[in-house]
């Protein structure tokens, strides 16, 4: 093809503009645009991936949920949450009980279920014969969103291996703060429940929620001092503002509030998930989800809320094993109206 004498005049020109490079005003414009877009981007990433792990949990709490309904099946009740004594073959928790019912045969095997729990000594751990039991991270106990390491170590063995999904023993209110006792909930450490004592209904009534695991470490020192997410549980002696009385008689003194005068706090909620404790394996709704108030905590008894780090609330599995987003702005009375077995609250869907 030839040229015009037009053409000829100008092809110099278009040349030297396709070799020219960018000036440096360019390139920052480009480089603040690219800025922009993935700033746009990230938060769009983080929450689809929020959103994949709260997915994983809610599947996570369904598989309990149809591992205690075979647990009913076989037994003709729900597991116990416990026993009142350490050293009791009893003392093992809910979630240890599921274990054959969660395709968790080969770690079945290593809990030795006719041996106590806990090996009664000083200090107090976690019995020989079920250690390597303890040690062992069950993927279906952990929520992905927890993000804190799940072993633990200096409280009943070193590291033994938390769970974010704790039972529910019942509202915490007047003397059923204490699971030793019978609860108004579905769980506590004498407990054997029935479906059929389920009188409110098993699409009404909580079995199970999620807590965050702690630090694994005890702090000290007033709760301003205190980072928020480690303020889990205070460990309350006396002095405070509000004072209970179990059924067995025993009078620990717990904070109501802020938990202001706490200075002892305590780093293993959630742990161990082998045992039957309250602070390692139970819930109670006296505080809503994702309470600011700390959990309150003396000798197995106190309140201790439902946690997570999903944004707005918790997961929580019922009794008939479906599982529902709870969200922090829940109506304290309904929450409470979900954990009692046979309150004969009346709840619709749309109140959660």
């Amino acid at each position: 093809m030839r040229l015009t004498s037009s053409a000829r005049t100008q092809a110099p020109g278009l040349v030297s503009g396709l070799g020219r490079a960018f000036t440096l005003i360019e390139l920052l414009v480009v480089i603040a645009i690219i800025a922009v877009l993935i700033a746009l981007l990230l938060p769009a990433v983080q929450a689809a991936r929020e959103a994949a792990r709260r997915i994983q949990c809610s599947n996570n709490l369904k598989q309990l949920g149809l591992a205690m309904h075979n647990y009913e099946n076989s037994n003709q009740c729900f597991p116990s949450a416990g026993s009142t004594a350490a050293n009791s073959v009893y003392a093992f928790s809910m979630q240890a009980r599921l274990l054959p019912h969660l395709e968790q045969a080969a770690l079945q095997g290593l809990v030795d279920f006719n041996q106590p729990v806990l090996f009664v000594g000083s200090p107090l751990s976690i019995h020989p014969a079920s250690m390597t039991a303890a040690r062992t991270v069950v993927g279906t106990f952990l929520c992905p969103s927890d993000g804190q390491n799940p072993r633990y170590g200096g409280y009943v063995g070193s590291d033994v291996v938390g769970t974010s999904y704790v039972a529910n023993f019942g509202t915490g209110l007047q003397t059923y703060y204490d699971p030793a006792f019978v609860s108004d909930g579905v769980f506590w450490m004498p407990a054997q429940t029935r479906i059929a004592e389920l009188t409110d209904g098993t699409s009404s009534t909580l079995a199970m929620s999620e807590c965050l695991l702690g630090p694994g470490t005890e702090l000290t020192g007033p709760m301003a001092t205190i980072p928020k997410p480690l303020r889990l549980m205070a460990n309350v002696t006396a002095g405070k503002t509000r004072v209970l009385v179990s059924p067995g008689g025993v009078s620990p003194t717990f904070v109501d509030g802020e938990a202001a005068a706490a200075t002892s706090w305590r780093g293993d909620r959630g742990s161990p998930w082998i045992w039957g404790q309250a602070s390692a394996t139970l819930f109670n709704t006296y505080l809503a989800p994702n309470s600011p108030t700390p959990d309150s905590f003396a000798h197995n008894r106190g309140w201790f809320a439902a946690r997570s780090n999903h944004p707005g609330g918790v997961n929580a599995l019922f009794c008939d094993g479906h599982v529902q987003f709870i969200k922090n702005s829940v109506n304290l009375a309904t929450w409470r109206g979900m954990s009692t077995r046979s309150g004969g609250e009346v709840l619709s869907a749309d109140s959660f």
